[in-house]
Protein backbone atom coordinates (compact mmCIF):
# COMPACT_ATOMS: atom_id res chain seq x y z
CA UNK A 1 0.00 0.00 0.00
CA UNK A 2 0.68 3.42 -0.49
CA UNK A 3 0.48 4.88 3.11
CA UNK A 4 3.14 1.95 4.19
CA UNK A 5 5.91 2.55 1.83
CA UNK A 6 9.25 3.32 3.20
CA UNK A 7 12.16 5.73 2.09
CA UNK A 8 15.53 4.45 2.38
CA UNK A 9 17.88 7.37 3.10
CA UNK A 10 20.97 5.61 3.95
CA UNK A 11 22.44 2.10 3.94
CA UNK A 12 24.79 1.05 6.66
CA UNK A 13 26.71 -1.17 4.38
CA UNK A 14 29.42 -2.24 7.06
CA UNK A 15 25.97 -4.15 8.51
CA UNK A 16 25.36 -5.25 5.67
CA UNK A 17 28.20 -6.78 3.91
CA UNK A 18 30.51 -7.64 6.71
CA UNK A 19 33.30 -7.20 4.06
CA UNK A 20 32.88 -3.80 5.02
CA UNK A 21 34.39 -3.41 8.55
CA UNK A 22 37.63 -4.56 7.22
CA UNK A 23 37.62 -1.14 5.28
CA UNK A 24 38.52 0.50 9.08
CA UNK A 25 41.35 -1.44 8.93
CA UNK A 26 43.64 1.90 7.29
CA UNK A 27 42.34 3.99 10.19
CA UNK A 28 42.51 2.28 13.40
CA UNK A 29 46.20 0.74 11.84
CA UNK A 30 47.10 4.39 11.20
CA UNK A 31 45.92 6.34 13.75
CA UNK A 32 46.43 7.05 16.74
CA UNK A 33 50.49 6.29 15.84
CA UNK A 34 51.12 4.14 18.79
CA UNK A 35 50.97 1.04 17.04
CA UNK A 36 53.60 2.26 14.26
CA UNK A 37 55.82 2.88 17.48
CA UNK A 38 55.20 -0.26 18.86
CA UNK A 39 56.56 -1.76 15.27
CA UNK A 40 58.70 0.37 14.88
CA UNK A 41 60.72 -1.22 18.57
CA UNK A 42 59.57 -4.44 16.94
CA UNK A 43 61.59 -4.36 13.96
CA UNK A 44 64.25 -2.44 15.70
CA UNK A 45 65.07 -5.12 18.00
CA UNK A 46 64.34 -8.06 15.74
CA UNK A 47 66.93 -6.72 12.95
CA UNK A 48 69.13 -4.83 15.57
CA UNK A 49 70.11 -8.03 17.30
CA UNK A 50 70.05 -10.00 13.78
CA UNK A 51 72.82 -7.75 13.01
CA UNK A 52 74.68 -8.33 15.70
CA UNK A 53 73.98 -11.63 15.74
CA UNK A 54 75.43 -11.52 12.20
CA UNK A 55 78.71 -10.05 12.96
CA UNK A 56 79.20 -13.35 15.23
CA UNK A 57 78.08 -16.13 12.72
CA UNK A 58 79.41 -14.15 9.84
CA UNK A 59 77.06 -15.37 7.51
CA UNK A 60 77.07 -14.13 3.54
CA UNK A 61 73.60 -15.28 2.32
CA UNK A 62 73.54 -13.99 -1.60
CA UNK A 63 76.67 -12.14 -1.72
CA UNK A 64 75.66 -9.86 1.53
CA UNK A 65 75.60 -9.06 5.05
CA UNK A 66 72.17 -9.87 6.85
CA UNK A 67 71.80 -5.69 6.93
CA UNK A 68 72.20 -5.64 3.36
CA UNK A 69 69.47 -8.03 2.89
CA UNK A 70 67.30 -6.44 4.88
CA UNK A 71 67.72 -3.09 3.11
CA UNK A 72 67.20 -5.00 0.01
CA UNK A 73 63.80 -6.55 1.05
CA UNK A 74 62.82 -2.56 2.07
CA UNK A 75 63.78 -1.36 -0.98
CA UNK A 76 61.48 -4.76 -2.57
CA UNK A 77 58.61 -3.23 -0.91
CA UNK A 78 58.83 0.21 -2.50
CA UNK A 79 59.49 -1.34 -5.67
CA UNK A 80 63.44 0.26 -5.59
CA UNK A 81 65.66 -1.73 -8.62
CA UNK A 82 67.68 -3.80 -6.45
CA UNK A 83 71.83 -3.57 -7.17
CA UNK A 84 74.71 -5.96 -6.79
CA UNK A 85 73.10 -9.30 -7.62
CA UNK A 86 74.34 -12.14 -9.35
CA UNK A 87 76.05 -11.55 -12.40
CA UNK A 88 74.77 -13.25 -16.39
CA UNK A 89 77.44 -15.94 -15.89
CA UNK A 90 76.52 -16.81 -12.02
CA UNK A 91 72.98 -16.69 -13.61
CA UNK A 92 73.98 -19.35 -16.53
CA UNK A 93 75.57 -21.63 -14.07
CA UNK A 94 72.77 -21.47 -11.22
CA UNK A 95 69.98 -22.23 -14.35
CA UNK A 96 72.12 -24.57 -15.70
CA UNK A 97 72.44 -26.71 -12.33
CA UNK A 98 68.86 -26.41 -12.13
CA UNK A 99 67.67 -27.26 -15.49
CA UNK A 100 69.60 -29.51 -16.80
CA UNK A 101 67.62 -32.63 -17.56
CA UNK A 102 66.79 -33.73 -21.25
CA UNK A 103 63.03 -31.65 -21.25
CA UNK A 104 64.49 -28.64 -20.86
CA UNK A 105 67.27 -28.73 -22.83
CA UNK A 106 64.83 -29.57 -25.90
CA UNK A 107 62.77 -26.29 -24.88
CA UNK A 108 65.61 -23.92 -24.24
CA UNK A 109 67.19 -25.38 -27.44
CA UNK A 110 63.78 -24.28 -29.54
CA UNK A 111 64.51 -20.53 -27.84
CA UNK A 112 68.61 -20.08 -28.78
CA UNK A 113 69.68 -22.10 -25.24
CA UNK A 114 71.23 -20.51 -22.41
CA UNK A 115 72.25 -17.30 -23.60
CA UNK A 116 69.26 -16.04 -24.58
CA UNK A 117 67.83 -17.51 -22.01
CA UNK A 118 70.21 -15.31 -19.52
CA UNK A 119 69.92 -12.37 -21.84
CA UNK A 120 66.26 -12.52 -21.67
CA UNK A 121 66.30 -12.47 -17.82
CA UNK A 122 68.57 -9.63 -17.65
CA UNK A 123 66.75 -7.68 -19.74
CA UNK A 124 63.39 -9.08 -17.89
CA UNK A 125 64.58 -8.66 -14.38
CA UNK A 126 68.17 -7.12 -14.74
CA UNK A 127 71.13 -8.20 -13.11
CA UNK A 128 69.02 -9.81 -10.22
CA UNK A 129 67.03 -12.26 -11.85
CA UNK A 130 67.74 -15.16 -9.11
CA UNK A 131 65.97 -13.30 -6.30
CA UNK A 132 64.34 -10.08 -7.33
CA UNK A 133 62.27 -8.75 -9.19
CA UNK A 134 63.00 -5.24 -10.33
CA UNK A 135 60.99 -2.32 -11.29
CA UNK A 136 62.08 1.94 -12.55
CA UNK A 137 65.38 2.51 -10.72
CA UNK A 138 65.04 6.56 -11.86
CA UNK A 139 61.72 8.53 -11.21
CA UNK A 140 61.75 12.25 -11.44
CA UNK A 141 58.29 12.03 -10.33
CA UNK A 142 55.03 10.70 -8.66
CA UNK A 143 53.31 10.97 -12.07
CA UNK A 144 56.37 8.83 -13.96
CA UNK A 145 56.59 6.20 -11.07
CA UNK A 146 52.79 5.78 -11.19
CA UNK A 147 53.16 5.64 -14.92
CA UNK A 148 56.42 3.14 -15.12
CA UNK A 149 55.89 1.38 -11.86
CA UNK A 150 55.60 -2.77 -12.40
CA UNK A 151 54.10 -5.23 -9.94
CA UNK A 152 56.84 -3.86 -7.37
CA UNK A 153 54.85 -0.40 -6.92
CA UNK A 154 51.48 -1.63 -6.91
CA UNK A 155 52.53 -4.79 -5.41
CA UNK A 156 55.23 -3.64 -2.73
CA UNK A 157 54.06 -5.75 0.58
CA UNK A 158 53.80 -8.97 -1.75
CA UNK A 159 57.06 -8.64 -3.31
CA UNK A 160 58.92 -7.84 0.42
CA UNK A 161 56.62 -10.74 1.30
CA UNK A 162 58.11 -13.08 -1.65
CA UNK A 163 61.55 -11.89 -1.02
CA UNK A 164 62.13 -12.02 2.50
CA UNK A 165 60.50 -16.05 2.52
CA UNK A 166 62.82 -16.47 0.21
CA UNK A 167 65.49 -15.43 1.92
CA UNK A 168 64.60 -17.19 5.12
CA UNK A 169 64.87 -20.18 2.86
CA UNK A 170 68.41 -19.59 2.00
CA UNK A 171 69.49 -18.76 5.63
CA UNK A 172 68.25 -21.66 6.78
CA UNK A 173 70.53 -23.55 4.47
CA UNK A 174 73.36 -22.07 4.42
CA UNK A 175 73.38 -20.93 8.74
CA UNK A 176 70.92 -23.09 10.19
CA UNK A 177 71.84 -22.02 13.71
CA UNK A 178 72.06 -18.20 12.86
CA UNK A 179 68.89 -18.30 11.60
CA UNK A 180 67.25 -20.38 14.72
CA UNK A 181 68.34 -17.81 16.93
CA UNK A 182 67.31 -15.35 15.06
CA UNK A 183 63.90 -16.27 14.65
CA UNK A 184 63.87 -16.68 18.03
CA UNK A 185 64.14 -12.96 18.94
CA UNK A 186 61.80 -12.27 16.33
CA UNK A 187 59.19 -14.17 18.01
CA UNK A 188 59.69 -12.69 21.32
CA UNK A 189 59.93 -9.39 19.65
CA UNK A 190 56.67 -9.81 17.49
CA UNK A 191 55.28 -11.51 20.69
CA UNK A 192 55.68 -8.55 22.92
CA UNK A 193 55.32 -5.66 20.46
CA UNK A 194 52.44 -7.26 18.29
CA UNK A 195 50.20 -8.53 21.16
CA UNK A 196 49.80 -4.93 22.57
CA UNK A 197 48.90 -3.96 18.59
CA UNK A 198 46.58 -6.24 18.28
CA UNK A 199 45.36 -5.00 21.96
CA UNK A 200 44.88 -1.82 20.97
CA UNK A 201 43.29 -2.29 17.95
CA UNK A 202 40.72 -4.58 19.83
CA UNK A 203 39.53 -2.11 21.67
CA UNK A 204 39.49 0.55 18.80
CA UNK A 205 37.48 -1.40 16.70
CA UNK A 206 35.10 -2.58 19.05
CA UNK A 207 33.87 -0.11 21.50
CA UNK A 208 35.81 2.87 19.72
CA UNK A 209 38.49 3.08 22.73
CA UNK A 210 41.75 3.77 22.59
CA UNK A 211 44.01 2.83 24.83
CA UNK A 212 47.06 4.23 25.77
CA UNK A 213 50.78 1.90 25.34
CA UNK A 214 51.16 1.55 28.75
CA UNK A 215 47.53 -0.10 29.55
CA UNK A 216 48.34 -2.11 26.27
CA UNK A 217 51.67 -3.51 27.51
CA UNK A 218 50.15 -4.58 30.75
CA UNK A 219 47.88 -6.35 29.02
CA UNK A 220 50.78 -8.39 26.84
CA UNK A 221 53.38 -8.63 30.00
CA UNK A 222 50.35 -10.43 32.15
CA UNK A 223 49.86 -13.03 28.76
CA UNK A 224 53.57 -12.79 26.95
CA UNK A 225 53.55 -16.59 27.53
CA UNK A 226 50.43 -17.20 26.33
CA UNK A 227 51.53 -15.00 22.91
CA UNK A 228 54.48 -17.19 22.85
CA UNK A 229 53.26 -20.78 23.07
CA UNK A 230 50.52 -19.88 20.51
CA UNK A 231 52.48 -20.47 17.78
CA UNK A 232 54.73 -22.91 18.68
CA UNK A 233 52.53 -25.13 20.12
CA UNK A 234 51.10 -27.32 17.47
CA UNK A 235 54.47 -27.35 15.91
CA UNK A 236 55.98 -28.71 18.60
CA UNK A 237 53.68 -31.38 18.70
CA UNK A 238 53.92 -32.14 15.11
CA UNK A 239 57.88 -32.20 16.03
CA UNK A 240 57.55 -34.65 18.99
CA UNK A 241 55.04 -36.90 17.42
CA UNK A 242 57.18 -36.93 14.12
CA UNK A 243 60.48 -38.24 16.46
CA UNK A 244 58.36 -40.80 18.26
CA UNK A 245 57.00 -42.38 15.52
CA UNK A 246 59.12 -42.25 13.01
CA UNK A 247 62.52 -42.29 14.91
CA UNK A 248 62.37 -45.77 15.45
CA UNK A 249 60.78 -47.27 11.88
CA UNK A 250 64.11 -45.69 10.80
CA UNK A 251 66.15 -47.40 13.12
CA UNK A 252 64.09 -50.55 12.25
CA UNK A 253 64.70 -50.10 8.43
CA UNK A 254 68.43 -50.69 9.59
CA UNK A 255 68.41 -54.41 10.49
CA UNK A 256 69.52 -56.38 7.47
CA UNK A 257 66.75 -58.35 5.34
CA UNK A 258 64.25 -57.73 7.89
CA UNK A 259 64.00 -54.29 8.74
CA UNK A 260 62.54 -53.48 4.81
CA UNK A 261 60.03 -56.25 5.65
CA UNK A 262 58.87 -54.76 8.73
CA UNK A 263 58.35 -51.24 7.65
CA UNK A 264 56.57 -52.89 4.13
CA UNK A 265 54.29 -54.54 6.65
CA UNK A 266 53.45 -51.36 8.42
CA UNK A 267 53.64 -48.96 5.88
CA UNK A 268 49.94 -48.27 6.74
CA UNK A 269 50.66 -46.97 10.01
CA UNK A 270 53.12 -44.64 8.20
CA UNK A 271 50.50 -43.03 6.43
CA UNK A 272 47.82 -43.26 8.93
CA UNK A 273 50.51 -40.98 11.07
CA UNK A 274 51.43 -38.48 8.60
CA UNK A 275 46.94 -38.24 7.72
CA UNK A 276 47.51 -36.92 11.44
CA UNK A 277 50.05 -34.76 11.01
CA UNK A 278 49.29 -33.17 7.98
CA UNK A 279 45.91 -32.44 9.91
CA UNK A 280 47.89 -30.72 12.66
CA UNK A 281 50.46 -28.63 10.41
CA UNK A 282 47.10 -27.29 8.51
CA UNK A 283 46.05 -26.58 11.95
CA UNK A 284 48.62 -24.97 12.95
CA UNK A 285 49.74 -23.00 9.60
CA UNK A 286 46.04 -21.87 9.25
CA UNK A 287 45.26 -20.48 12.86
CA UNK A 288 48.52 -18.61 12.88
CA UNK A 289 47.13 -15.40 11.72
CA UNK A 290 43.93 -15.45 14.47
CA UNK A 291 46.03 -16.77 17.69
CA UNK A 292 46.96 -13.33 18.74
CA UNK A 293 44.31 -11.45 18.17
CA UNK A 294 42.07 -14.06 20.33
CA UNK A 295 44.65 -13.33 23.37
CA UNK A 296 43.82 -9.88 22.59
CA UNK A 297 40.25 -9.92 22.17
CA UNK A 298 39.52 -13.00 25.01
CA UNK A 299 42.34 -12.59 27.29
CA UNK A 300 42.34 -16.43 27.65
CA UNK A 301 45.51 -18.66 27.46
CA UNK A 302 47.40 -20.24 25.14
CA UNK A 303 45.12 -23.37 24.42
CA UNK A 304 41.82 -21.20 24.15
CA UNK A 305 43.75 -19.32 21.26
CA UNK A 306 44.44 -22.24 19.44
CA UNK A 307 41.54 -23.93 19.80
CA UNK A 308 39.69 -20.58 18.40
CA UNK A 309 41.66 -20.11 15.79
CA UNK A 310 41.30 -23.50 14.00
CA UNK A 311 37.71 -23.99 14.75
CA UNK A 312 36.86 -20.59 13.11
CA UNK A 313 38.99 -20.93 10.04
CA UNK A 314 37.79 -24.69 9.49
CA UNK A 315 34.07 -23.53 10.22
CA UNK A 316 34.15 -20.63 7.41
CA UNK A 317 37.30 -21.50 5.41
CA UNK A 318 36.61 -20.00 2.27
CA UNK A 319 35.26 -16.81 4.21
CA UNK A 320 38.38 -16.36 6.13
CA UNK A 321 40.26 -16.76 2.48
CA UNK A 322 38.52 -14.19 0.95
CA UNK A 323 38.53 -11.79 3.93
CA UNK A 324 42.79 -12.08 4.23
CA UNK A 325 42.99 -11.84 -0.20
CA UNK A 326 41.11 -8.77 0.63
CA UNK A 327 42.91 -7.56 3.45
CA UNK A 328 46.18 -8.14 1.30
CA UNK A 329 44.74 -5.87 -2.02
CA UNK A 330 43.81 -3.43 0.56
CA UNK A 331 47.03 -3.27 2.21
CA UNK A 332 48.81 -2.68 -1.07
CA UNK A 333 46.74 0.14 -2.26
CA UNK A 334 46.74 1.58 1.47
CA UNK A 335 51.00 1.54 1.03
CA UNK A 336 50.90 3.25 -2.42
CA UNK A 337 48.73 5.87 -0.43
CA UNK A 338 51.19 6.08 2.23
CA UNK A 339 54.19 5.73 0.67
CA UNK A 340 52.89 8.60 -2.07
CA UNK A 341 52.28 11.21 1.82
CA UNK A 342 55.97 10.14 2.13
CA UNK A 343 57.21 11.29 -0.49
CA UNK A 344 55.12 14.57 -0.66
CA UNK A 345 55.95 15.00 3.09
CA UNK A 346 60.40 15.11 1.78
CA UNK A 347 59.71 16.33 -2.23
CA UNK A 348 57.64 19.80 -1.13
CA UNK A 349 60.17 20.65 1.71
CA UNK A 350 63.33 20.26 -0.52
CA UNK A 351 61.60 21.33 -3.72
CA UNK A 352 61.02 24.68 -1.63
CA UNK A 353 64.49 24.89 -0.04
CA UNK A 354 66.05 24.69 -3.89
CA UNK A 355 63.78 27.13 -5.39
CA UNK A 356 64.72 29.54 -2.28
CA UNK A 357 68.12 28.90 -3.00
CA UNK A 358 69.13 32.18 -5.07
CA UNK A 359 72.63 31.47 -5.41
CA UNK A 360 74.33 28.38 -6.87
CA UNK A 361 76.54 27.39 -4.33
CA UNK A 362 73.50 27.17 -2.31
CA UNK A 363 71.81 25.17 -4.29
CA UNK A 364 75.09 22.81 -4.63
CA UNK A 365 75.58 22.23 -0.98
CA UNK A 366 71.97 21.37 -0.58
CA UNK A 367 72.67 18.90 -3.03
CA UNK A 368 75.59 17.73 -0.37
CA UNK A 369 73.39 17.89 2.20
CA UNK A 370 70.08 16.03 1.21
CA UNK A 371 69.58 14.85 -1.97
CA UNK A 372 66.34 14.97 -4.06
CA UNK A 373 64.32 12.38 -3.19
CA UNK A 374 62.27 10.55 -5.56
CA UNK A 375 59.05 7.97 -5.61
CA UNK A 376 61.29 4.93 -5.76
CA UNK A 377 64.50 6.56 -3.40
CA UNK A 378 62.85 8.63 -0.49
CA UNK A 379 66.25 8.67 0.71
CA UNK A 380 69.99 8.63 -0.91
CA UNK A 381 72.59 9.50 1.13
CA UNK A 382 74.06 11.97 -0.78
CA UNK A 383 77.71 11.82 -2.29
CA UNK A 384 80.79 14.54 -2.12
CA UNK A 385 79.68 15.98 1.29
CA UNK A 386 82.60 16.22 3.59
CA UNK A 387 83.41 17.49 7.74
CA UNK A 388 80.70 19.66 8.79
CA UNK A 389 78.34 18.89 5.67
CA UNK A 390 78.80 15.34 6.15
CA UNK A 391 77.43 15.34 9.75
CA UNK A 392 74.85 17.47 8.69
CA UNK A 393 73.78 14.96 6.25
CA UNK A 394 74.20 12.18 8.57
CA UNK A 395 71.44 14.33 10.90
CA UNK A 396 69.26 14.78 8.14
CA UNK A 397 69.69 10.96 7.33
CA UNK A 398 68.98 10.24 11.15
CA UNK A 399 65.39 12.00 10.70
CA UNK A 400 64.70 10.67 7.56
CA UNK A 401 65.06 7.14 8.74
CA UNK A 402 62.88 7.20 11.36
CA UNK A 403 60.05 8.54 9.05
CA UNK A 404 60.78 5.74 6.82
CA UNK A 405 60.78 3.40 9.56
CA UNK A 406 57.22 4.69 10.41
CA UNK A 407 55.90 4.19 6.88
CA UNK A 408 57.49 0.47 7.14
CA UNK A 409 55.77 -0.02 10.60
CA UNK A 410 52.43 0.59 8.97
CA UNK A 411 53.00 -2.72 6.86
CA UNK A 412 52.67 -5.20 10.44
CA UNK A 413 50.04 -2.43 12.10
CA UNK A 414 48.00 -3.13 9.16
CA UNK A 415 48.57 -6.87 8.70
CA UNK A 416 47.53 -6.92 12.90
CA UNK A 417 44.99 -4.79 12.82
CA UNK A 418 42.63 -6.42 9.91
CA UNK A 419 43.55 -10.09 11.17
CA UNK A 420 42.19 -9.12 14.90
CA UNK A 421 39.02 -7.48 12.75
CA UNK A 422 38.50 -10.53 11.14
CA UNK A 423 38.56 -12.15 14.29
CA UNK A 424 35.60 -10.46 15.56
CA UNK A 425 33.93 -10.88 11.98
CA UNK A 426 34.36 -14.92 12.44
CA UNK A 427 33.30 -14.69 15.98
CA UNK A 428 30.47 -13.78 15.15
CA UNK A 429 29.81 -15.96 12.53
CA UNK A 430 30.27 -19.44 14.62
CA UNK A 431 29.88 -18.57 18.34
CA UNK A 432 27.37 -15.61 17.46
CA UNK A 433 28.85 -12.96 19.68
CA UNK A 434 28.43 -9.38 18.84
CA UNK A 435 31.49 -7.44 17.47
CA UNK A 436 31.61 -5.08 20.98
CA UNK A 437 32.24 -8.10 23.24
CA UNK A 438 35.97 -7.48 24.49
CA UNK A 439 37.79 -8.72 27.34
CA UNK A 440 38.20 -5.89 29.79
CA UNK A 441 39.75 -6.59 33.01
CA UNK A 442 37.57 -4.34 35.39
CA UNK A 443 34.45 -5.92 34.30
CA UNK A 444 35.75 -9.32 34.73
CA UNK A 445 37.34 -8.78 38.25
CA UNK A 446 33.80 -7.95 39.37
CA UNK A 447 31.65 -10.80 39.61
CA UNK A 448 29.95 -13.24 41.10
CA UNK A 449 29.47 -12.28 44.79
CA UNK A 450 31.97 -9.93 44.51
CA UNK A 451 29.16 -7.84 42.47
CA UNK A 452 26.49 -8.69 45.21
CA UNK A 453 28.55 -7.63 48.03
CA UNK A 454 29.42 -4.54 45.81
CA UNK A 455 25.79 -3.77 45.29
CA UNK A 456 24.42 -4.40 49.22
CA UNK A 457 27.37 -1.67 50.13
CA UNK A 458 26.42 1.10 47.57
CA UNK A 459 22.58 0.19 48.33
CA UNK A 460 20.64 3.18 49.98
CA UNK A 461 17.89 2.52 52.59
CA UNK A 462 14.90 4.45 51.92
CA UNK A 463 13.87 6.82 54.90
CA UNK A 464 10.65 6.54 56.91
CA UNK A 465 7.67 7.59 56.09
CA UNK A 466 6.62 10.45 58.59
CA UNK A 467 3.23 10.89 59.42
CA UNK A 468 2.63 14.99 58.75
CA UNK A 469 -0.25 14.51 61.12
CA UNK A 470 1.08 14.50 64.67
CA UNK A 471 -1.35 13.90 67.62
CA UNK A 472 -1.75 16.62 69.62
CA UNK A 473 -0.18 16.38 73.24
CA UNK A 474 -2.00 16.56 76.57
CA UNK A 475 -0.51 18.62 78.92
CA UNK A 476 -0.81 16.88 82.38
CA UNK A 477 -2.78 18.42 85.52
CA UNK A 478 -2.95 18.43 88.81
CA UNK A 479 -6.08 19.00 89.30
CA UNK A 480 -8.59 16.13 89.52
CA UNK A 481 -10.63 15.30 86.40
CA UNK A 482 -15.09 15.01 87.19
CA UNK A 483 -14.74 11.53 87.13
CA UNK A 484 -12.72 11.10 89.86
CA UNK A 485 -14.03 13.67 91.87
CA UNK A 486 -17.33 11.69 91.73
CA UNK A 487 -15.46 8.91 92.63
CA UNK A 488 -14.06 10.30 96.17
CA UNK A 489 -17.22 11.46 97.21
CA UNK A 490 -18.87 9.35 99.49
Amino acid sequence: MAGNETVVRDVMWNRVLSVGHLLRTFRIALWPPSKLLLCLAAFIVAVGLGIVLDLVFETNVCEQSFCANMIDVYRASTGTMIKHRPEVGQIQTRFGEVLSTDTYKGLFSSIGGMENLAASLRRQHGGNALLYEVSPEKSLNIVDGVREGGRGFWFGPLEAIRHFGRLVCRYWQEHPWFTALNMLIGLLAWAFFGGCVARLSALQFARDQRATIGEAMKFTCKRFHSLVASPLALFVVVGLMALVVFLPAALVMWIPHIGELIAGLFFFVTLLVGFVLSFLFLFAVSSLGLQMPAIAVEGRDAFDAISRGVNYVFSRPWRYIFYTAFSLIYLCLSFVLVRAFVYLMLKIPHAALSTFSFAEAQEAKLDRLWAEPTIYHLFRMPAGSEGTEYVGAVLIGAFIFILLGLMVSFLPSFVITSQTIIYFLLRRMVDEKDLDEVYVAEEQEVTGLDRLEKTDQTRVEPEPQVDRAEPQETEASDEPSSEDAEAEEP
